[in-house]
């Protein structure tokens, strides 16, 4: 049996034997995670109309998952509700947040929206509905709304992102 030496790293995921199959490091350069089992070790989905193949492992669709939100710092988050985020060929920033819960009897909503753009300034921010600005730093600005059952809001920033490496141009080919 193969065990890896964690040099630092912590474990998130480990094997019935204890091995540790998920690590996750934060280095001097970068946060790093790692997969220590083979990707022969999880079954993939048979498809021969797609490129690539998806796990069919719950638990490491789960995990890989988490170690996305782990390493990555989203532009714009919200703690309820439906988001679309997108940038306009202006470089202006449109996020739209949407009560979700239909097909289902849905109620009040409070979610607290966090956007992660450097220099940004309550002036930057404009909304079709009233909202409060929890907290300002040079680095982010939280929001809190309050939507109704079916309700949503447009928040437009109009601030150039394309210097920090915002979000995907539409005019950019992927």
């Amino acid at each position: 049996m193969i065990h890896y030496k964690l040099n630092g790293a912590q474990a998130l995921l480990k094997d019935v034997g204890g091995a540790p199959v998920l690590t996750f490091n934060n280095t001097k350069t970068a946060k790093t995670a790692f997969f220590t089992l083979p990707p022969t070790f999880v079954k993939r989905s048979k498809s021969p109309f797609v490129y690539g193949q998806r796990s069919n492992s719950i638990l490491v669709n789960k995990a890989t998952a988490a170690v996305q939100k782990m390493l990555s710092r989203a532009l714009v988050t919200t703690t309820a509700g439906t988001l679309i985020a997108f940038e306009d060929q202006d470089n202006v920033v449109h996020i739209i947040i949407s009560e979700n819960s239909c097909p289902l009897r849905g109620g009040e909503i409070r979610p607290l929206v966090t956007i992660n753009i450097p220099g940004i300034s309550a002036e930057d921010i404009s909304s079709d509905k009233s909202l409060e600005i929890v907290k300002l730093t040079n680095q982010s600005v939280f929001l809190r709304l309050v939507l109704k059952e079916y309700e949503s809001i447009r928040i437009t920033v109009r601030k150039n992102l394309r210097h920090i490496g915002g979000l995907p141009s539409l005019q950019q080919k992927f």
